[in-house]
C-alpha cells in the first residue's frame, strides 16, 4: 500500500502568522506544543483550509476574510493569506507525475481566492478531487479538531459508517456515484421532457401540414407578386429615365439662364462695388466736414468763452475805473486842501517878507558886525536843511514801512483768521475722529465678543459633531452586526427550507413518494403528508415526542387504505424503497390512559398526543401513535408512572429517556446532533427563525432610521458649523476692517493733533512778529519825534541868541 507523507507546511498572513513560516515535518509523529493562545489550533485550521474547507464557522471565524492577519499594536494588517502543503509523492499516491506535490491556497481582503497545484492555477474542485480517494480530504477526518473524538464515539451506526467510508478514502467513488445518479435523474427528466415535446409536436403535425401547404401557396403567390413588382419597377425605371432626360434638358436651359444671371450678377456686383467706393469717399468727406464743424463749434465756444471772460474783465475794469475816479476825486479834494494850506503859507511868507524887509533895514546896520556870524549861520542852515530833508526822507520811509506793516498786519490777520478757522475745523475733525475711534473700539469689542461666542459655538458644534460621528459609527457597527445576524438568520432559515424542500433526513421511499405527489406523478387526493409535516411541538416537549415517535415521524398519513396500496405498488414497481402508511379508515387507536390517574405523581407532564398541535383531520393518526405514550419530567417520575399503570404504557422523559412496555429502560446520551436533522425541530425552527428575522429586520430598520436621522442631524449640524465658520470669518474680516479703519482714524487724529500744534505755533509766531513789528514801529516813531524835537531845538537856538 502506498503511503502519503506531509513534508512541510508554509504559512504566511494566515490568522496569527503575520510573517512567512515554514514548518518541516519528519516521518512519524510531529507534535506542536505551547501555551493557550499561541496558535496551535491555527496550524490545524490552515491544513483544513487548504484541503478545501469553505465554512468560515469551521475555521472559527465569521467570514472568510477573518483568516487574514488583522494586525496588532505593533504590526499593520496584511492583505493576503497564503498556506501551502508540501506532500511527498515518491510512492505515486497522487495521480500526478511529480515526486513532490505542493497544494497552495490564497485569499485576499476583497474576497478573491486563488488555488494552485505545483504553482499552476487550478480550481477548488481540482484540489477536492485530488484528495478524494486519499482519505485526506476535508471530510476524511484527517484533521480532527476539539470535540470531534467524542462526537465520533457517540455517532449512530449510519453516521459511523459514513465516517469509516470517508477515512477509507472511498468518498470519491460515492461522489461519482452521486453524480452518476444525478445525471441519470437529469437524463430521465430530459427524456420525460423529450417525450412531452414529441407528443406535443405529434399533436401539431396536422396543423403544421396545413400551414406548410398554405406556406407553399404563399410562396407561389409571392413569386408572382415579385415578378409583377419587377415589371412594374422596370416600367417605373423607364418612365424615370424619360423624366431624367427631360430634367437634363431643363437643367441645361437652367444652366444657361444661370450663366446669364451670373454675368448680370457680376455686373451688378461691380456696379455695387463702385457705388460702395463712392459711398466710402462721401462718408470720408462727410467725416472730415463733421470734424471741421466740430472744430468750428469748439473754436466758437472758446471765443464765446473769451468774450464772456472779456466782458467780465470789462465789468471789472469799469469797477476799477469808478474806484480810481473816486480816488481821483478824493485826491482833488486833498489837493484843494493843500492849495488852501499853500495859500496860507504864502500869506505867511508875505508877512515874513515884510518882516524880512524891515529886518533888512534893521540888519543893514549890523551887516558888518554880523558878516562873520551870517556866514556861519548859512552853513548851519544848510546843514539843518540837509538834516530836515533826511528827517523827511526818513519819515517817508517810515510811513512806507508803516504802510507795509499795516499790509503785513492785514495779511497776518487774514492768515490768523484762516488758521483759526482751520484750527476750529481741525478741532471738529479731531472730535469726530475721537468719536469714531471710540465707536470703533466699542464695535471691535462687540465684534471680539461675537467672535468668541462663535468660536464657542463652533467648538460646541464640533463636539456635538464628534459625538454624533461616534454615535453614527456605533450605530453603523450595530447595523452591520444586525445585518450579519439577519443574514445568518436568513441563511439558516433558507437552509432549513431547502432541507425541507429536499426532504433531507427522510428515507428514500418517503422522499421519492412525496416528490412524486408534489410533481403530480401520483394522485394527491387522500394524501395528507408525513407525520412530521402535521406536527407542531414546543421545544420543551420536542425530545420527548421525537423519542416517542422515532421512525414513525416519516410515516405517511392517507385517508384510505386503497391510496396506501397504490403508493406501495408505485414504490415496488420502481424499486424506490419502503414507506409506512397510516390509513385513517383502518387505524384503530388503543385505549388511551387517563391523565387524572397520574395527576398526583410529581413530574407527570401528560399524554404525548395532548402535548402536540396538529390538524383535526389527522387526529386519529396522531392518537394512534402518541395516544398511549405518557411524558414525565425525569426517569424517576417515569418509573413511578410506569409502576402506577403496571408497565402497560410507554413513558418518555423530557430528556428522551423512556420506560418501555414491560419495564425495560432506554436512555443515555445521543451525542452531538445536527441541527438540520431533526424532523420535528425543522418546522419550529423555520417559524422561530421567521419571527427572529422579522425582529432582526425591525431592529435593522430602526438602526438604519436612527442612523439616517443622525446623518440628517449631522448634516444640519454641519450646515450650522459652516454657517458659524462663515460668520466667524465675516467677524474676522470685520475685525481686520475695523482695525484698518481704527488705524486710519488714529493716524488722522495724530495728523490733526500735529496740525493743531503747528497752527498754535504759527499763531504764536505771528503774534510775536506783530508785536515785534509794532514795537519797532513805535521805536522808530519815537526816534523820529526825538530827531524832530532835537532839530527844532537846534534851529530855534541861534535865533534866540541873535535876538539877544
Amino acid at each position: 500500500m502506498n503511503s502519503i507523507f506531509l513534508k512541510s507546511i508554509t504559512i504566511q498572513g494566515f490568522k496569527s502568522f503575520a510573517d512567512r513560516l515554514r514548518i518541516d515535518l519528519q516521518d512519524g509523529m510531529s507534535v506542536v506544543v505551547g501555551p493557550n493562545g499561541c496558535g496551535k489550533s491555527n496550524i490545524a485550521d490552515a491544513i483544513r483550509w487548504v484541503l478545501g474547507e469553505q465554512s468560515a464557522k469551521n475555521l472559527r471565524g465569521g467570514r472568510m476574510d477573518d483568516v487574514i492577519f488583522a494586525g496588532s499594536r505593533t504590526r499593520k494588517q496584511v492583505g493576503m493569506a497564503e498556506v501551502s502543503l508540501h506532500f511527498d509523492n515518491s510512492g505515486g499516491y497522487f495521480a500526478l507525475d511529480y515526486a513532490e506535490v505542493t497544494v497552495t491556497r490564497r485569499v485576499f481582503r476583497d474576497g478573491d481566492s486563488e488555488f494552485f497545484i505545483n504553482k499552476a492555477p487550478c480550481r477548488l474542485r481540482d484540489i477536492q478531487e485530488l484528495f478524494l480517494d486519499t482519505g485526506a480530504g476535508k471530510e476524511g477526518f484527517s484533521v480532527i479538531g476539539q470535540g470531534q473524538v467524542e462526537q465520533m464515539l457517540n455517532l449512530k451506526a449510519d453516521e459511523r459508517r459514513f465516517l469509516i467510508e470517508e477515512a477509507a478514502g472511498i468518498s470519491k467513488f460515492r461522489l461519482r456515484k452521486k453524480e452518476a445518479l444525478k445525471k441519470l435523474e437529469d437524463t430521465e427528466i430530459n427524456l420525460s421532457r423529450v417525450s412531452d415535446i414529441v407528443a406535443e409536436v405529434a399533436a401539431r403535425l396536422e396543423p403544421l401540414a396545413k400551414q406548410a401547404a398554405e406556406a407553399e401557396t404563399f410562396q407561389i403567390w409571392e413569386r408572382e407578386l415579385r415578378e409583377l413588382e419587377i415589371g412594374q419597377l422596370v416600367r417605373a425605371g423607364r418612365e424615370l429615365e424619360e423624366k431624367l432626360t427631360a430634367a437634363a434638358e431643363r437643367r441645361e436651359e437652367r444652366e444657361e439662364r444661370r450663366a446669364s444671371l451670373a454675368a448680370a450678377a457680376a455686373a451688378g456686383e461691380k456696379a455695387c462695388l463702385t457705388a460702395r467706393l463712392t459711398l466710402d469717399g462721401l462718408e470720408e468727406e462727410l467725416r472730415l466736414r463733421r470734424e471741421e464743424i466740430h472744430a468750428a463749434e469748439t473754436e466758437t465756444q472758446a471765443r464765446e468763452h473769451d468774450l464772456a471772460l472779456g466782458a467780465e474783465r470789462g465789468r471789472h475794469l469799469l469797477g476799477e475805473r469808478e474806484r480810481l475816479r473816486e480816488e481821483m476825486e478824493a485826491g482833488r479834494e486833498r489837493g484843494a486842501a493843500r492849495q488852501a494850506k499853500l495859500a496860507a503859507e504864502r500869506g505867511r511868507a508875505a508877512e515874513l517878507t515884510e518882516s524880512l524887509a524891515a529886518g533888512r533895514a534893521r540888519l543893514s546896520a549890523w551887516e558888518a558886525d554880523w558878516a562873520a556870524l551870517r556866514g556861519a549861520g548859512e552853513k548851519r542852515r544848510e546843514t539843518l536843511k540837509a538834516e530836515i530833508f533826511g528827517v523827511l526822507s526818513r519819515q517817508s520811509a517810515l510811513q512806507n514801512e508803516c504802510a507795509d506793516a499795516r499790509h503785513s498786519l492785514a495779511a497776518q490777520d487774514k492768515d490768523d483768521a484762516q488758521r483759526l478757522e482751520e484750527k476750529t475745523r481741525c478741532g471738529a475733525e479731531l472730535e469726530r475722529a475721537e468719536s469714531a475711534i471710540t465707536q470703533l473700539a466699542a464695535e471691535a469689542e462687540r465684534n471680539a465678543g461675537q467672535q468668541a461666542e462663535l468660536t464657542r459655538q463652533i467648538s460646541e458644534i464640533t463636539r456635538r459633531g464628534q459625538e454624533m460621528s461616534a454615535e453614527s459609527e456605533r450605530l453603523a457597527a450595530e447595523e452591520r452586526a444586525a445585518g450579519r445576524k439577519l443574514e445568518q438568520i436568513r441563511a439558516r432559515r433558507q437552509a432549513l427550507r431547502q432541507l425541507g424542500e429536499n426532504m433531507e433526513g427522510y428515507r428514500r421511499g418517503v422522499r421519492d413518494l412525496v416528490r412524486a405527489v408534489r410533481r403530480g406523478e401520483l394522485r394527491a387526493e387522500g394524501f395528507l403528508g408525513t407525520v412530521a409535516d402535521n406536527l407542531e411541538v414546543s421545544a420543551a416537549y420536542e425530545n420527548a415526542v421525537s423519542t416517542a415517535l422515532g421512525g414513525a415521524l416519516q410515516d405517511v398519513i392517507v385517508t384510505e387504505a386503497v391510496r396506501g396500496q397504490e403508493y406501495i405498488a408505485w414504490l415496488r414497481a420502481g424499486r424506490r424503497g419502503r414507506a409506512t402508511f397510516l390509513p385513517l379508515d383502518t387505524l384503530r387507536p388503543g385505549e388511551a390512559p387517563k391523565p387524572e390517574l397520574f395527576q398526583d405523581v410529581a413530574g407527570f407532564v401528560g399524554v404525548a398526543a395532548d402535548l402536540a398541535v396538529y390538524p383535526p383531520a389527522v387526529d386519529k393518526a396522531i392518537r394512534f401513535l402518541l395516544g398511549r405514550i405518557l411524558v414525565a419530567a425525569d426517569m424517576e417520575a417515569a418509573l413511578l408512572i410506569a409502576r402506577r399503570c403496571g408497565f402497560r404504557y410507554r413513558v418518555v422523559t423530557l430528556e428522551g429517556d423512556q420506560v418501555n412496555v414491560g419495564g425495560s429502560l432506554t436512555g443515555g446520551s445521543e451525542g452531538a446532533r445536527d441541527d438540520t436533522s431533526g424532523l420535528l425541530r425543522r418546522r419550529r425552527e423555520i417559524e422561530e427563525l421567521g419571527a427572529e428575522e422579522q425582529t432582526a429586520r425591525t431592529e435593522l430598520n430602526g438602526l438604519a432610521a436612527r442612523r439616517s436621522a443622525l446623518v440628517s442631524a449631522g448634516g444640519v449640524l454641519a450646515a450650522e458649523r459652516d454657517e458659524a465658520l462663515a460668520r466667524r470669518q465675516e467677524t474676522e474680516k470685520k475685525k481686520e476692517l475695523l482695525g484698518l479703519e481704527q488705524k486710519h482714524h488714529l493716524e488722522r487724529r495724530d495728523a490733526l493733533t500735529e496740525r493743531l500744534k503747528l497752527i498754535e505755533f504759527e499763531c504764536r509766531a505771528g503774534r510775536e512778529r506783530r508785536e515785534e513789528a509794532e514795537a519797532a514801529r513805535l521805536e522808530e516813531e519815537r526816534r523820529a519825534l526825538s530827531e524832530q524835537k532835537r532839530a527844532a531845538a537846534t534851529k530855534r537856538a541861534p535865533v534866540k541868541k541873535s535876538r539877544a
